[in-house]
């Protein structure tokens, strides 16, 4: 008999699921690969839980270079992909909303902060349509 999870850490708080190859700080995935009608999506959580998950995140930020969309809004524990693509998709928008219903002029950082925020959204939207 395999073991379907191995420890990452001494205490076992990160661990892998060697079957699906998903990263689980505590009990909630922070790296998961999805098979989608597009192929292979992998997917990077950098989801702000606690300093513990975000020592995590650190330990495995190799992950994060080759996963093809980082989630800044994933709910605490499991999540599905979906769910995911759903809250970065609607934080994002609040985000824009944000900045565009400021009272004073935007300054140059904040603007640039406005059309990065419009291209992620644009990309997000693409990309879950495709999965």
């Amino acid at each position: 008999m395999t073991r379907e999870y191995q420890k990452l850490n001494s205490t076992g708080s990160l661990s892998i699921h060697i079957l699906t190859n998903t990263i689980y700080s505590y009990r909630t995935p922070i790296y998961q690969e999805f098979c989608t009608r597009k192929g292979l999506l992998k997917v990077f959580n950098d989801t702000y839980y606690s300093a513990t998950t975000r020592k995590h995140q650190a330990d495995i930020r190799g992950y994060e270079t080759q996963a093809n969309i980082v989630f800044h809004y994933c709910p605490y524990g499991y999540w599905s992909l979906d769910t995911a693509f759903k809250n970065e998709i609607s934080m994002t928008q609040y985000e824009i909303e944000k900045l565009e219903n400021k009272t004073r002029k935007l300054g140059k950082r904040q603007a640039e902060q406005l059309e990065n925020l419009k291209r992620r959204l644009k990309e997000l939207q693409k990309l879950y349509a495709e999965v």
